[in-house]
C-alpha cells in the first residue's frame, strides 16, 4: 500500500 510513503501509511490504515 503506502508502505513507500510513511506520511500516507497512518492514513491508509484507516482506509484499509
Amino acid at each position: 500500500n503506502g508502505a513507500e510513503e510513511p506520511e500516507l501509511m497512518l492514513s491508509e490504515q484507516v482506509i484499509y
